[in-house]
């Protein structure tokens, strides 16, 4: 996908020092030369009434409400979770007494005071930078009520944060740096053109704007993983520092900025699900994403953009065939994302709202992961092996890398790897057939010594999720209220009175997989059916013979297996060794890994390859 079209820079023009009169229409003599503003900061007594009167009868600038239109809360709630005794949230309250026309002098001087004491205590953190800009957004309605000494001294413990905030590395924390150190002088320097320490704020914040988002995304949009979290607020922060900026006499930001910016709101328009939440982000519903990707589109001239914030809101429809057979190519950029820098994966192949997505994020040493499918997060929280290799035992705790990522119209796989022991190694495999709506997650160990190899790993399932095991195989099923997908151990025997080393089981916090076997490698499928059409259907699977050279081969060389629920059936192959030309059902291969779907006539359809 070509990256968003560059935006003309606007010109950079100085800032007038004084509050213009407006020209009547028709006039054509000059101005009058205006009378001085008061500056609170040198003079904050003398000309405190002067002040008060001149933020009154300022028509310039707009309030920071105005400039979002009509909002259900402030937008510096957006896409932000506050605690209930924060001190945001007192900010936010003085200034909903405003709005409403109530005022309580009392409680405001109270609050006020409280925050400036405890200001020296705060970590540099999102909720500082949020109640900063709350306090900030404050001050014209608190100068009639508080103290000439105390307004003054809480306008300029705003400008030392804005200014100390400068020091802090975009890396660490990319929200509370952006709200603290861009979003903050940015809103001051908006709020008192009239003060040069509110106007000298403005460029080192936009030189630290133009730094930051080179430093925290991967050049499209994306953050690492360990802050995906961010993704919304990010979005929602930049959304209000580009408009501040458009409404300003520099008129907008740089290029790069406003590229940047556009990326991040493909980026978590592709990662939204239902209900306002982001992939890897914050589990709690929210009711202000309509409104952020308003404010945010109003910034954006792409209609590609405005298509794809409708499909992420509102979803598509099911691609149709055409008369000659061929599925209609949607005109949206693709559903999926994947970036090596940020750690982050989406498997995901359609704009239908219900379609399932498996969101994975490994940056972290830990491997997070969240499956959703048909209107239910079925996955959430870690993902996890641990390998006993001849009693001992290994955590995947390693830094994982990518093996290989491929996408297409059938399916979406992503492949990683990470160390274990010395000579030892675990590959992860995950496909999701687009079509079909299945998942393959299957981990390889790999070594090249003869051991006894003992493997267990939790699937995390989400907070409503629940196991259902059958009775007499080892095939369970994910339900909520209803059944939502069919869980099939391929490795394992269907049938539970035969014996088998390992089994599926439900455990505290999710779903258990354990297999063991004596080799140098081990091979541990899950196959997951989210149809909901099939998955009440009858199932079985198989492992099959693979042959070399007409030899059988080991499961510690490669392995097969047959799937079928309903009509519907599959194979999935694997080599653990190294490749070589093999044959089992039927077909003959040379690729490490392959998965193939039965069509009606018998024959088999590849659905995935890897060489």
């Amino acid at each position: 996908m070509p990256p968003p079209s560059l935006r003309t820079r606007g010109e950079n023009r100085r800032m007038s020092t004084t509050v213009p009169s407006p020209r009547r229409a028709g006039q054509n003599s000059p101005e009058p030369t205006p009378a001085p503003v008061p500056n609170p900061l040198l003079e904050p007594t003398a000309d405190w009434s002067a002040w008060i009167a001149h933020l009154k009868q300022r028509s310039e600038p707009k309030r920071l409400r105005k400039l979002f239109g009509k909002s259900k809360a402030s937008p510096l709630t957006w896409g932000v979770n506050l605690s209930a005794d924060g001190s945001t949230l007192r900010a936010l309250q003085i200034l909903s007494l405003y709005k409403h026309k109530q005022s309580d002098p009392a409680s405001a001087i109270a609050a006020t005071t409280f925050w400036r004491q405890t200001l020296a205590d705060e970590p540099a953190c999102a909720e500082l930078g949020l109640s900063a800009l709350a306090w900030s957004q404050a001050l014209q309605k608190l100068a009639a009520i508080l103290s000439p000494e105390a307004w003054q001294g809480l306008l300029g413990d705003l400008i030392k944060l804005a200014s100390e905030a400068g020091a802090l590395q975009p890396t660490d924390d990319p929200l509370a740096h952006q709200l603290l150190a861009v979003e903050l002088p940015f809103s001051l320097a908006y709020q008192f053109p009239e003060l040069d320490a509110c106007r000298q704020l403005l460029g080192p914040a936009r030189k630290l704007f133009a730094f930051a988002v080179e430093e925290v995304t991967d050049g499209e949009g994306l953050l690492r993983s360990e802050h995906s979290s961010q993704m919304l607020p990010l979005l929602a922060c930049w959304t209000r520092v580009i408009t501040i900026a458009r409404a300003m006499p520099e008129q907008g930001v740089d290029e790069d900025v406003q590229v940047q910016f556009e990326w991040l709101f493909r980026q978590t328009m592709r990662l939204l699900r239902p209900g306002g939440r982001v992939c890897l982000g914050s589990r709690v519903a929210r009711d202000d994403v309509p409104e952020i990707v308003a404010a945010a589109l109003k910034l954006i001239d792409d209609p590609e953009d405005h298509q794809l914030a409708k499909a992420a809101l509102r979803g598509v429809a099911a691609k149709k065939p055409t008369k000659s057979g061929r599925k209609r190519k949607a005109k949206l950029p693709d559903s999926h994302l994947y970036s090596e820098w940020s750690a982050i994966g989406l498997l995901r192949g359609t704009w239908e709202l219900d379609a399932p997505r498996l969101a994975v994020a490994f940056g972290e040493k830990a491997h997070r992961c969240e499956l959703f499918a048909n209107d239910h997060l079925l996955l959430a929280g870690i993902w996890t092996p641990e390998v006993t290799i001849d009693g001992w035992k290994w955590r995947a705790t390693g830094e994982w890398s990518e093996v290989c990522w491929h996408t297409d119209d059938d399916v979406v796989y992503l492949e990683l790897e990470t160390r274990l022991a010395e000579g030892w190694k675990l590959q992860r495999q995950m496909m999701l057939g687009v079509s079909d709506r299945v998942l393959l997650l299957a981990d390889a160990v790999l070594g090249e010594t003869t051991a006894n190899i003992e493997y267990r790993s939790v699937l995390p399932l989400a907070p409503d999720i629940r196991f259902l095991p059958a009775t007499e195989t080892r095939e369970g099923y994910l339900a909520a209220k209803r059944v939502q997908a069919l869980v099939m151990p391929l490795a394992l025997p269907e049938w539970r009175s035969v014996g088998g080393p390992g089994e599926l089981t439900a455990v505290e916090g999710g779903l258990e997989l354990k297999q063991a076997c004596s080799g140098q490698r081990l091979f541990a499928p899950l196959w997951i059916d989210m149809s909901p059409v099939r998955i009440r259907k009858e199932c079985t699977w198989r492992q099959l013979v693979v042959a070399e050279q007409l030899e059988i081969l080991p499961p510690a060389v490669a392995v097969a297996y047959r799937v079928q629920v309903g009509k519907e059936q599959w194979t999935a192959y694997r080599s653990l060794a190294a490749k070589g030309n093999r044959t089992f059902l039927g077909q003959n291969i040379v690729t490490e890994c392959a998965v193939s779907r039965f069509k009606s006539d018998g024959t088999a359809e590849l659905l995935l390859e890897i060489e």
